[in-house]
Parts: C-alpha cells; sequence; structure tokens
C-alpha cells in the first residue's frame, strides 16, 4: 500500500505516464527515501491502532486528501500543496467554496482503488501480531525518528543534499515540486517550516543599511488625506485576453478616471495568481515582501506581535485606521492580526450591524456597490483623518453560474475558450464590469467631498477562470507557463491612485510598481513623509524596480545584495 500511495501522490502531481517515464528512473534515491518514510508512517499507525483495515483505510483518506489538494490547488492557482495549507484546514468549509475543477478519468480510478483496497484487509489481513507493550513503544521510537529527522534541519539537510533535495530549491516552488517529486518537495517543505534566518543577516547589519536613509517628515503642503486602499478581488482587465470582445467596455471608469490630472494608474506586480489574496494583501499593508517567509505560509499565522506597517505609521500621523471585509473575520487570521498591524477597528461580519447600509448581494458575496456604501459611511463618520483600508468579495470565484444571466449588463466573447472556460470568462466579465462601476462610484463621492481624500485601488491577483492556464494559454496571452516574460503577465494587475486635490506625479514615473512598494508611493504622490525603510524601497525601486520569486527574474550580484536587506527587515519585523 505505500508503494500505492507513492503512485497516487505523484500521479496527481505530474500525471501517471509522466510519473512512470520520466521521474522514476532519473530519482531513484528520492523515490527510495519517499517509500522509507511512508512505510515508517504506515507502521507507526499500523502499530496504534492494530487492525490492518482501519490502517489503509485511514491512509486510503489521508493520501487521497493530499493528491487531490495538491492536483485542485495547482490547477487552479499554479500552486502546490504546501505544510501550511494544512493549517488552513479550518477554513476548509469555505474554501470548498471556492472550488470549481473537474477531475481526469484516472484520478477517479486511483481515489477508487485506495478505498477499494481497505475492504482487502477488512477481509483477509489479520491484526497487527504484537501485544500493546510493544506496539506502542515501537510507534513512539519511530515517530521520535521522524519528529527528530524534521525537527533538527543540519540532520535533514544532509539527507536530502546526499538523495538530490535541496533548500536553495524551495524559491521556485513549481520547480520544486516538479523536479522533487510530491513527497520529497513536501518533505523539504516540512523540514523548512519555521522562518529562517536571512543569509548574513544581523541586527546591526539591518541598522546599518537602514542608517542610509534618513527619515523624512510630511511636506508642508501635506493635508492629511482621508486614505482610502481598497482591495479589488480578482481586478484584471479581462480585454488583454487575445481574441475578446468585450460590450460596453467593462474597465469604462478605471481607462476614463486613469486619462485625469488627479490620478496614477500602472502595472502591479503582485506574489499571488489566482488566489493568496493574503499575499498580497501582507506586503501592500506592510512593505515586507513574503519572499522571506515559509513558502506557501499564510503570513498573518506567523505574525505574533504588533509590527511596523503603513498602518501603524499613519496611525502615528494622527489617523484612525479601520479595516472592512465583507466576509468572515477569522478567515486568513486577519480579527488577530489587523490590531497586530496598527488598525483600531475591524468590521467583517459585524457589518451588518450598520443599520444605515442596506447591502445585498450579488454573486454570492456582498455586492461591491454595498462595499462602497460601507466605505462612504466610515468616511462620513470620521472625527479625524482616516486610513480606510477595505477587501472587497463579490467577485470572488467559483465563476461557474456566478450571475443570473438575466442580470447581465456586459457581453463578452472569446472564440479561442474552450466551453468551461469561456463560461467562466462571461461570469468574470460581469464581476469586472461591477467592480469598475464601484470605483466610479467611489471617486464621484470622492469628488463631491470637501475634505482632501485619496483612494488606490488595486487587484490582488488574477482570476481563477481556468484550471491549468488553460484559458492564459489557449488565447496566447501566454506562451508557456515559466518564462519571465509569462510569468510577469501572470502576476501583474492594474492599479490606480486617485485623488481630489493635486498629487505629485514628480515622485512617481513608473509603469509598474510591486505590491510591497504601493503604498510607498502613494507617500511620495500625497507627500506624508517616509521612515529609513520606505528610504530604502525607493531607493531597492531603482535598482530591482519589482520582483518576487515567482517571476523566473534573474538578478545580478549586485540586485541581489540590495534586495536581501528587504528580507532581513522582513524577518526582523516578523521574528524580533
Amino acid at each position: 500500500m505505500p508503494v500505492f500511495y507513492l503512485f497516487e501522490l505523484e500521479s496527481f502531481n505530474s500525471y501517471p505516464v509522466r510519473f512512470l517515464q520520466d521521474f522514476l528512473p532519473k530519482h531513484i534515491p528520492i523515490i527510495i527515501f519517499d517509500l522509507i518514510l511512508l512505510y515508517i508512517l504506515f507502521a507507526v499507525v499500523f502499530f496504534l491502532v492494530k487492525k490492518a483495515w482501519i490502517n489503509v483505510f485511514f491512509f486510503s483518506i489521508l493520501m487521497s486528501a493530499a493528491s487531490l489538494t495538491n492536483y485542485i490547488k495547482y490547477a487552479l492557482t499554479g500552486e502546490n500543496f504546501l505544510p501550511h495549507d494544512i493549517i488552513m484546514a479550518g477554513n476548509m468549509n469555505e474554501i470548498v467554496n471556492f472550488i470549481s475543477i473537474d477531475l481526469p478519468w484516472w484520478a477517479w480510478v486511483l481515489i477508487a482503488i485506495a478505498l477499494f483496497a481497505a475492504i482487502i484487509p477488512g477481509v483477509f489481513a489479520k491484526d497487527a501480531p504484537f501485544k500493546f507493550y510493544i506496539r506502542i513503544p515501537v510507534a513512539v521510537i519511530l515517530s521520535t525518528v521522524i519528529v527528530i529527522f524534521f525537527g533538527n534541519s543540519n540532520i535533514a539537510s544532509k539527507v536530502f543534499y546526499k538523495i538530490g533535495l535541496t533548500y536553495e530549491a524551495t524559491d521556485n516552488q513549481d520547480t520544486h515540486y516538479r523536479a522533487r517529486g510530491f513527497v520529497g518537495a513536501f518533505s523539504v517543505n516540512i523540514s523548512s517550516f519555521a522562518i529562517q534566518k536571512p543569509e548574513g543577516y544581523s541586527n546591526a547589519k539591518l541598522e546599518t543599511e537602514l542608517n542610509k536613509y534618513l527619515e523624512v517628515p510630511p511636506s508642508d503642503d501635506f493635508a492629511n488625506p482621508d486614505i482610502i486602499v481598497v482591495l479589488s478581488e480578482s481586478f484584471w482587465d479581462p480585454r488583454l485576453l487575445p481574441g475578446s470582445e468585450i460590450t460596453p467596455n467593462p474597465f469604462e471608469n478605471f481607462d476614463e478616471l486613469s486619462s485625469r490630472e488627479n490620478s496614477y494608474s500602472g502595472g502591479l506586480i503582485v506574489p499571488a495568481f489566482g488566489g493568496g489574496t493574503i499575499r498580497t494583501e501582507f506586503e501592500i499593508l506592510t512593505g515586507f515582501s513574503v519572499d522571506a517567509l515559509p513558502k506557501g505560509v499564510v503570513p498573518y499565522n506567523v505574525i505574533k506581535k504588533n509590527i511596523p506597517s503603513y498602518v501603524s505609521y499613519y496611525k502615528d500621523l494622527g489617523y484612525d485606521a479601520i479595516a472592512i471585509h465583507p466576509y468572515l473575520a477569522r478567515f486568513y487570521n486577519r480579527e488577530k492580526c489587523f490590531p497586530r498591524l496598527g488598525f483600531d477597528e475591524y468590521y467583517a461580519e459585524s457589518l451588518s450591524d450598520i443599520k444605515e447600509v442596506t447591502p445585498y448581494e450579488r454573486g454570492y458575496y456582498v455586492s461591491d456597490d454595498s462595499f462602497v456604501d460601507y466605505l462612504e459611511y466610515f468616511l462620513n463618520n470620521a472625527d479625524k483623518p482616516m486610513f480606510l483600508f477595505g477587501i472587497t468579495m463579490e467577485n470572488h470565484q467559483g465563476y461557474r453560474f456566478k450571475f443570473d444571466y438575466n442580470k447581465f449588463t456586459v457581453r463578452a466573447v472569446n472564440p479561442n475558450l474552450n466551453e468551461e472556460d469561456d463560461h467562466k470568462y462571461k461570469h468574470y466579465v460581469q464581476g469586472v464590469q461591477d467592480a469598475d462601476a464601484s470605483l466610479g462610484k467611489l471617486c464621484e463621492f470622492i469628488d463631491n467631498r470637501e475634505r482632501p481624500t485619496v483612494v488606490v485601488f488595486f487587484g490582488d491577483h488574477l482570476p481563477s477562470i481556468c484550471s491549468n492556464n488553460t484559458a492564459y494559454l489557449d488565447t496566447g496571452f501566454i506562451s508557456d507557463t515559466q518564462s519571465s516574460e509569462s510569468k510577469i503577465k501572470l502576476y501583474t494587475t492594474p492599479f490606480i491612485v486617485y485623488s481630489n486635490f493635486k498629487l505629485n506625479k514628480n515622485a512617481a514615473n513608473h509603469d509598474f510598481v510591486a505590491s510591497y512598494d504601493l503604498l510607498n508611493l502613494l507617500a511620495s504622490l500625497i507627500g506624508s513623509g517616509k521612515t529609513r525603510y520606505m528610504g530604502y524601497l525607493d531607493a531597492l525601486r531603482e535598482v530591482v524596480p519589482y520582483y518576487n520569486v515567482r517571476l523566473n527574474i534573474k538578478l545580478t550580484t549586485e540586485q541581489k545584495e540590495f534586495l536581501r536587506v528587504q528580507y532581513y527587515a522582513t524577518y526582523n519585523a516578523v521574528t524580533k
């Protein structure tokens, strides 16, 4: 059975034939390690439960669940199942609601075999032929071996190195899982579960680097404007898919507002695709990089104390800071972490207590139009300058039968899409038009205000309108899934900064901005001053205009050294 489970896991990771023909013959040491690990785990459970059929049934469920999770997550987001995803198990009911994907025939066959296999030992096999005083100590000893191995990176790294597994490969998880297989890659990720100290890091070195940049106070004409930051779920320009014909223009407001004198727009380089909102959100609010954290980690799960952020920066300038999200407060651990970023209040389910706003649902969630009503409510009731951060939900996946066809207000056609992708594409475009309309409504509200107000509106990631990038490949939007050119397209969303006062646009001249740099750019546009770290980000932008490890960009030695300071700062903020 462990041999079968390995075949099942690797088949879902790279397809059965590819695993047998390409991976297996070239990676015998890794296969041996994988089997030893699975046999030890199998033995531990067998000695604990004693009955063979319970053992097989347990592992069949566990291995099939891991296989499915890896397959579905990669198909939707281009990322594999990672150890930190297990922490999200508490939100599994909500996550399942987002999933819409068909499985190939062989996947059902493997799952059926795994489950049917539990019947065989139930009929023919005997219980473990050992007394409990032998079984339990052996199970404890084997479990201790596993814990010591994965808990001691020195021991693990020596074994990994000898069989062709390395920690360095974890920088690019896609390549990591392809080259090392699911079990091998997952094992390395478990061993590197804790936040690793960046190479060369020390508190003194970080201070030396940051001391190269001076704190800059707000400019004399800084107007303490209300600041609205809107993370628009999956907001992206669907017209970029070659062959698309969409009427009316779903980006009508974005296009018109971008042409105005008091706006600044461009492409936002984000660390997420098809999902993983929290990564973009973390970088936007803190200026730190998720690349410095364990791969696949939910950033808010590792933040245990107050950390510096753009939120706390404006708090220090006398702002009130409020976050709103018309969904579950506990999702991604926001409820616990937002106060640690500096927010005074966080409204999620509690938005329903605000009787002055009557929300309505669209696409299974609170509409973007209602979301703007909530923003207006908080701004109208503010006594101090407001830093208001909001996360929309209307255009969240899945897109299958998301909107009522009778209420469609946009027509989208792309002959290059297959039937399934075309269906999701049409529904996605409707959501984009609704998001664009909410942007127009919000900016009209801003224009009619006497108080200086600025909004930063952006998408967190491209949509998961297809599995395995089919829509992006079939239309020719990307030519492959690995080149830097294609990766940059898949990790770029639109952003716009719009205000009812004059922006200092001389301070911003970049068409593309990294998500960790967006609110630093805002500070330049409105003259709100800089911390030393924000000054470093200004300098980083000149050396490395934008970066995250998913882009497959080759950096020079100088660029790597300059970028490492950001990892130092992230590590220091989260761990010290």
